[in-house]
């Protein structure tokens, strides 16, 4: 998958904008934007950032969420704030947006994805979020197997192997196989 910055920083921008001007947590953050990705990816076979996702023991993590971040910050297009909500915790990353997402990047299917992701989880908190996920994978770690594949035989035996050793799903990425239409 390649990168889309337009689209990624209008992602961030788009969530911003529809919960009140600002996501509370880069936890939270990199939740929707997990929610947003793979469900899209999961109906679409593509996502909607081209980001990719580490697995972490709080959830998966997108690689480059402080780059985009970051450079969105330096762009004035959004503001990043700490703020120390609990005396002897981290201070919590406030994402603000600053400037309107452009909508033309993206489509109707994404838009349409989008807002299913703010209706469903947006209302959460950060911990709520995470509820969230691990009720979709329960194990205390989830780790799900990309596989990639080009026949149905081979799809089958890596599926097996990726259970075997306590996969909690695996992620096909088709090379060849052709699907009747």
């Amino acid at each position: 998958m390649t990168l889309d910055q337009k689209k990624y920083e209008n992602t961030v921008l788009y969530l911003c904008q529809k919960l009140n001007g600002e996501v509370r947590s880069k936890k939270k953050l990199a939740k929707l934007l997990y929610f947003a990705d793979f469900d899209f990816y999961e109906k679409n076979q593509k996502s909607i950032t081209g980001d990719t996702y580490r697995a972490l023991p709080m959830g998966p993590f997108p690689v480059t969420l402080e780059e985009v971040t970051n450079e969105m910050a330096k762009k004035k297009t959004i503001t990043i704030d700490q703020v120390t909500e609990r005396e002897g915790y981290n201070a919590t990353e406030i994402y603000k947006s600053l400037t309107k997402p452009d909508m033309s990047v993206f489509d109707a299917d994404e838009i349409k994805m989008l807002d299913r992701v703010v209706n469903k989880y947006g209302h959460l908190s950060g911990k709520q979020t995470m509820s969230a996920f691990k009720s979709i994978f329960p194990k205390k770690h989830a780790f799900l197997a990309v596989v990639h594949v080009e026949g149905g035989v081979q799809a089958l035996r890596n599926a097996k192997i990726a259970e075997q050793e306590g996969a909690d799903g695996i992620f096909l990425i088709n090379h060849s196989i052709s699907y009747p239409v």
